[in-house]
């Protein structure tokens, strides 16, 4: 439950066992490249590297997902096997280049058959309307007023095209329809020839030339046709069988090359920011510290020729330039996503994760608080995590709020916002209400407490006593803010404190002078010398937050708020449907209206609870401690 600690790994050596070494990173999947530029400062250095941003896979896995998408078939799972041997590149590109090249010649031949059948169909479709109408191809094809032009377009183009001819001197004439294809004839007049072109275009609109149909207008076109259309498609056909049937015949040896690059090409995308010298392969990155001593002895093994050279960095260190990685238990790592929305750890800060998962099931739980809503709600999101419209940590972030819903909606006792169907075992928000506000209070008392606890102890970690004990969301600001709460109860409650308020008042007060000297006192105390900010910005900051102080506790009443609003939208649901039963119909309508209803509830106001949710955990918690900035951990994977 924290953020990694990670090391700078950078290795030198022989090509041929830095991509050895690459496979074996690539099979952790532990790795993230790092540009050269970055960890070679020293320019007479550097300007004696080579670097190299392409990947020289990339044409060659391309071309064979083209090979297996020819042939219609689905792409094999490419399997990682280490101990093969990786042939050269020239000789794997060899191999690719023959099977792509006989794949496309088949290919290209089909396409060019297909295109010659085409203007065989059109011809068979002009020659049957020339013979239907007896009329001379001669009065057709050479007239010189008129400009007629001859082809086929989708349905619904054509019909796009009967509306433009309206307001222009065009006329369609549909001769045939094949499925969604219209054959059609164009007449306009050599005035508008220009226009007329321009229109056909925008239509996608397939010209086939009236010299070329006017060949098979002979006495014999019927027999000809038919026979010429039946040898190409017979032909067509072979050459795509011809392609299936290559795959299908030679798939072990295809599944074999396609999973060599598709492992080169990984390996490359660790060695793609590399540099080289004199034959030498430098290649730098990212991992965790943990899996150092792991890969400081493979290497020391496999590549005997090859340096490392590595740099653990301290968790105390902070900068934007390390990358995150979290690791968590698997309930807390469905949150992580929750966290990155707002910004992902900086490296050495607190991950806030797991206190995330706890309070944001208790928040989404007090605000929708339903067993029969939970449950449809943890349902639709698993549904929707399996057909992919929610990603697994969102739909599993949802589908945990669903239950905590369910949890909550057995502690209020509520069933589709029924609250007479079993006895709640806490509270009642109808006929609690009083209650249900004082605990959305302590509980968001508890939440800020927290975020003020987990700021002093990251001031702790960072030896930074000065804020740990003197600032506002330091030691001091959390009496502070205690102190004021116990004021606010004795008040709003008129009951005796066991000691005099005006101790409290006047140790308040102390506090809030401890609070706005907190840099003069931390610099006097700890000797700290780092650098102040102004006196003005100073006192405008320990305002802000000594003010956020009330804002943050009142704005948890939005918990019990929308706890209310959740009965109050289900009970109208409710009485809604009963007002209709007395109606023609009644029984079916009020049934229409109970589903309709709870369906919009679990949706749109699951939709607002989530993200009012998001909104205590972004503003009210996170404001306390947590800063951001980080930059998540990117890996090269197999996949």
């Amino acid at each position: 439950m924290a953020v990694v600690e990670m090391a700078g790994l950078t290795i030198v050596g022989p090509k041929e066992e830095v991509l050895a070494v690459a496979v074996k990173l690539l099979a952790k999947g532990c790795f993230e490249p790092l540009s050269v530029d970055s960890v070679i400062g020293d320019r007479e250095i550097r300007s004696k590297i080579s670097t190299s941003e392409g990947n020289p896979w990339d044409e060659l896995l391309s071309k064979m997902e083209n090979v297996w998408k020819r042939a219609k078939q689905r792409l094999p799972e490419p399997v990682m096997e280490q101990g093969k041997d990786s042939l050269p590149f020239e000789d794997l590109k060899k191999k690719v280049e023959s099977i792509a090249g006989k794949l496309e010649i088949w290919q290209r031949r089909a396409s060019e058959l297909s295109v010659e059948r085409e203007k065989l169909e059109a011809a068979k479709v002009y020659a049957e309307a020339l013979a239907s109408s007896d009329t001379d191809e001669s009065a057709v094809f050479k007239t010189e007023i008129l400009r007629i032009f001859a082809g086929s377009l989708s349905e619904d183009n054509f019909e796009r095209l009967k509306e433009a001819s309206l307001e222009v001197p065009l006329l369609p004439v549909l001769l045939k329809k094949t499925g969604d294809t219209c054959w059609i004839v164009v007449i306009t007049v050599s005035g508008y020839l220009e226009g007329a072109e321009k229109l056909l275009e925008s239509v996608f609109f397939q010209n086939f030339p009236l010299e070329d149909l006017a060949e098979h207008a002979g006495s014999d076109w019927n027999e000809s046709l038919d026979r010429k259309i039946d040898n190409h498609s017979r032909a067509i056909l072979k050459l795509h069988e011809a392609v299936e049937g290559y795959v299908v015949k030679n798939r072990k040896r295809l599944e074999d090359l396609y999973a060599r690059i598709y492992c080169m090409k990984r390996v490359y995308d660790i060695c793609r920011k590399r540099g080289e010298v004199s034959g030498l392969y430098l290649v730098s990155g990212w991992l965790p510290a943990r899996e150092m001593p792991e890969i400081r002895a493979m290497i020391e093994e496999k590549a005997p020729g090859t340096v490392i050279l590595s740099e653990t960095v301290s968790m105390k260190k902070e900068s934007g330039k390390i990358p995150v990685f979290l690791s968590n238990l698997p309930f807390v790592r469905y949150f992580q996503d929750v966290v990155a929305l707002y910004s992902m750890p900086a490296y050495g800060e607190k991950d806030p994760s797991l206190f995330v998962a706890i309070t944001f099931c208790i928040f989404f739980g007090f605000m929708f608080g339903d067993i029969a809503h939970g449950f449809i709600l943890s349902g639709a999101a698993f549904f929707m995590e399996k057909r992919g419209i929610l990603s697994r940590s969102f739909g599993s972030v949802l589908g945990l709020a669903g239950l905590s819903s369910v949890i909550f909606g057995f502690l209020y006792g509520s069933i589709f916002g029924n609250e007479h169907i079993i006895e709640g075992i806490w509270l009642s928000p109808l006929e609690d209400i009083n209650s249900l506000i004082v605990s959305a209070i302590i509980l968001g008392i508890t939440v800020i407490s927290a975020g003020m606890m987990i700021n002093i102890s990251i001031c702790y970690r960072k030896k930074d006593w000065g804020k740990a004990l003197f600032d506002v969301q330091g030691l001091a600001g959390l009496f502070l803010y205690w102190f004021a709460v116990i004021l606010a109860w004795s008040f709003l409650s008129a009951t005796d404190l066991p000691i005099s308020p005006w101790i409290l008042v006047t140790v308040t007060l102390l506090l809030v002078l401890v609070i706005f000297f907190s840099d003069v006192l931390s610099e006097a105390v700890f000797k700290n010398s780092q650098s102040r900010e102004s006196s003005v910005v100073h006192v405008f900051h320990v305002l802000h937050n000594l003010l956020s102080f009330l804002g943050n506790t009142v704005s948890f009443v939005r918990l019990a708020a929308f706890a209310l609003n959740h009965v109050g939208l289900s009970l109208a649901v409710l009485m809604l449907s009963e007002m209709v039963t007395g109606l023609p119909g009644g029984n079916i309508l009020a049934w229409v209206i109970l589903v309709t209803g709870h369906l919009i509830i679990v949706s749109l106001e699951g939709l607002i609870v989530f993200i009012q949710t998001l909104r205590l955990e972004y503003y009210e918690f996170f404001s306390k401690f947590y800063t951001g900035g980080g930059r998540a951990f990117s890996p090269v994977r197999w996949k």
